[in-house]
Parts: C-alpha cells; sequence; structure tokens
C-alpha cells in the first residue's frame, strides 16, 4: 500500500504508552494457557447459544414477515407493536 503525503495523519507518529499502562497491561492479561480447556468450550457454548436465542428472539419480535392478512393473529396486536405492510389487492 502506497502512502499517501498529503494527508495530515498519514505521517503522524504515534508515542509508545507510558510504562505504568504496560505493567497494568501485562497485569491483567490472563494467559490462555492457564485456563482450562473445558471451561474454554463451555464459555464458547454459552456464548454461541445465548446469541443464537437472543438472534432468533429479535427476529421473531421485529423482522418476521406474515405471509398475508390471515397470519395476523390477535397476540400480535396485544404486544403493542405497529405493522406496516403493502397492499397488493
Amino acid at each position: 500500500m502506497s502512502s499517501i503525503p498529503w494527508l495530515s495523519w498519514n505521517n503522524l507518529k504515534v508515542p509508545p504508552p507510558p510504562e505504568e499502562i504496560k505493567g497494568l497491561v501485562s497485569r491483567l492479561k490472563v494467559k490462555a494457557e492457564t485456563i482450562p480447556a473445558p471451561l474454554l468450550a463451555l464459555s464458547a457454548f454459552a456464548v454461541g447459544s445465548i446469541t443464537a436465542a437472543a438472534g432468533n428472539r429479535v427476529y421473531t419480535r421485529y423482522f418476521r414477515r406474515f405471509r398475508n392478512g390471515d397470519w395476523i393473529t390477535p397476540n400480535v396486536f396485544a404486544k403493542k407493536r405497529w405493522i406496516k405492510g403493502v397492499v397488493t389487492k
């Protein structure tokens, strides 16, 4: 990638972080080797499951498409949500 000399931020030099911050970051880091493999697998499974369940909930609540007017039930209106649609006939 070629550099563009006329951009002002292209030639900026970022100073290294102070030593206090380097020490703090090194103390806070958790090494992956210290966490047991079953715990990593369980946490990955839990995060994936929660993400899938939340995505499904958001889809069914806000983005689900109704096939026609017969599919709109009183439960839809009980949730106090609005319905946007296009009349085709």
